[in-house]
């Protein structure tokens, strides 16, 4: 991002001198005439210098194009004050003809939020996933606002947490099993026998097509791109977006979008679509014939509602 330097004086108009011609032979008056010259130019530009000075609020000054990606990687370094990137990626290898939320239970189990917060037990289906392992839960409590929680697996043995979780938007494994690089078994976030959050062998991360928005805060998804694993022409994906604003006091349900397309859906926004606080979104997809794979990664901003 470029920025405009100001000055609270008027600035002199400085204009580059022009020289004398050189004599053949040498002559100091000659010398001392250019000296001259050069040493009043560059007074003038020492009280330019001296008059300027930056402001504590700079103007940013640029094109739409350079100021989007320039602003986007400040705040993928976390360096935006009340902003900060989200990034959703899903896969299914198992999406059919009914619509199902983006997740590792596609086309078995429709994805359902908790009704109130609760507990949430973690375990794996293999005991390589020892006490070593630890995972990373984001989600939010009972009040909307994130929270995080590392639990540490105990293998095939549950572990619960201290938190009680009303949503989980993710999990990541922060640290492997004894002489593993990864989670050798499926990791499961339950409460009541129901799956709220998994992480498939090998992975090392949820991959559900879920967010819900915190508390005090917008998010603006920016891109969204999604892939048929089967890229045989014909073969159409039909999409669509379900939304619940539960900050309503009797919360709607929306189909934001609805739509089907064939090998890939690519959406990059101008205008970022903003989902306000407390909203819970889930992509959801079918197939027009058969069972095929379907990718998803999605980008967007958490934006402070409190940020200037």
């Amino acid at each position: 991002m470029t920025y405009v330097v100001t000055t609270d004086y008027d600035l002199s108009q400085v204009v580059a001198p022009n020289l004398p011609l050189a004599p053949q032979d040498y002559d100091p008056r000659y010398l001392d005439q250019l000296n001259n010259i050069l040493r009043l130019y560059f007074n003038q530009l020492d009280k330019i210098f001296g008059q300027l000075m930056a402001t504590s609020s700079p103007v940013p000054i640029s094109t739409e194009s350079s100021q989007s990606a320039d602003w986007g990687l400040q705040v993928a370094r976390g360096l935006v004050a009340g902003a900060s990137q989200v990034n959703i990626f899903a896969f299914s290898d198992n999406v059919k003809t009914t619509l199902y939320t983006l997740w590792e239970l596609t086309g078995t189990t429709q994805y359902a939020f908790p009704a109130s917060a609760v507990t949430m037990t973690l375990v794996s289906t293999s005991a390589s996933d020892n006490t070593r392992a630890t995972i990373l839960i984001s989600g939010l409590n009972s009040s909307w606002d994130a929270i995080t929680e590392t639990v540490t697996l105990n293998g095939t043995s549950g572990v619960t947490t201290t938190n009680q979780f009303l949503r989980i938007n993710n999990m990541i494994m922060t640290s492997t099993g004894t002489g593993q690089t990864t989670n050798v078994g499926t990791i499961t976030a339950k409460n009541g026998g129901v799956t709220y959050s998994q992480i498939s062998i090998g992975v090392g991360r949820s991959q559900a097509a879920v967010y819900s928005v915190p508390n005090g805060y917008t998010m603006y998804i920016t891109s969204i791109n999604a892939f048929n694993g089967d890229a045989a022409p014909g073969n159409a994906i039909n999409y669509q977006v379900k939304t619940t604003n539960n900050a309503q006091t009797h919360p709607v349900t929306l189909t934001v979008l609805q739509t089907a397309w064939d090998q890939k859906y690519q959406v990059i926004r101008n205008n970022p679509f903003p989902y306000t606080q407390k909203t819970d979104i889930q992509w959801q997809y079918s197939t027009a014939s058969g069972t095929h794979s379907v990718g998803l990664i999605l980008q967007g901003i958490l934006f402070s509602n409190t940020a200037t």
